[in-house]
């Protein structure tokens, strides 16, 4: 009796010593103790550094416009913007409302005495450093089409497009501007000229 109590004892304990020490139990073909494999944490590491290069090629594609060359073009577009629509071609106390006479004369690349604006050429004219490159153009939908055209002042004294036969001075001022050039800004201003709204584009590159 004794016999068969020991043995049923020493069966216990190694039952016990043999349980898994979790709850849980292993699913078919599972290990109990098994952990975090290389295979895992190589899968881990790559999805994570996708992602972040795709963050950072997303943020550096958004923030290229804005690079060193770039604010410096914008504080110069915006300053030139303003100083001609306030200042060098707008009538004394009317801010934005322009010259007539003196406008025709800055694009026809004079410096008249009578006028604000001042120097030998365009990028003296509107206080620019040589090495930039600066286009004033002044445009307004004068034919009631679609689009905006370009300004000229006729030889009646009246605004008319580019293309027209009575055009004499083309409102616009430096060299063409590149379509393509990655940092070219513009800062446009509405003006009023001769009783007409017009779009002052001044580009910087």
């Amino acid at each position: 009796m004794r016999t068969d109590t020991a043995d049923r004892t020493r069966e216990a304990g190694r039952a016990m010593r043999g349980a898994p020490r979790t709850g849980r139990q292993p699913g078919p073909g599972a290990s109990a103790d098994r952990g975090q494999s290389t295979l895992d944490f190589g899968l881990g590491a790559s999805l994570f550094l996708l992602a972040l290069i795709g963050v950072l090629v997303f943020v550096s594609g958004t923030m290229q416009p804005f690079n060193e060359g770039s604010r410096e073009n914008i504080g110069v577009a915006d300053r030139v913007a303003d100083s001609l629509s306030e200042g060098l071609l707008a009538e004394a106390g009317t801010p934005h409302v322009l010259n007539a006479t003196c406008t025709v004369e800055f694009f026809d690349d004079n410096s008249p005495s009578h006028c604000r604006h001042s120097g030998a050429n365009l990028t003296e004219r509107v206080g620019v450093k040589h090495w930039k490159l600066v286009n004033v153009t002044m445009q307004a939908d004068v034919t009631g089409g679609p689009e905006e055209e370009t300004l000229c002042w006729s030889n009646s004294d009246t605004l008319v497009k580019q293309a027209d036969s009575d055009c004499d001075t083309v409102f616009t001022a430096g060299p063409q501007t590149p379509g393509s050039a990655a940092d070219t800004v513009t800062a446009r201003r509405v003006v009023t000229i001769n009783g007409t709204d017009t779009t002052m584009r001044v580009e910087v590159w």
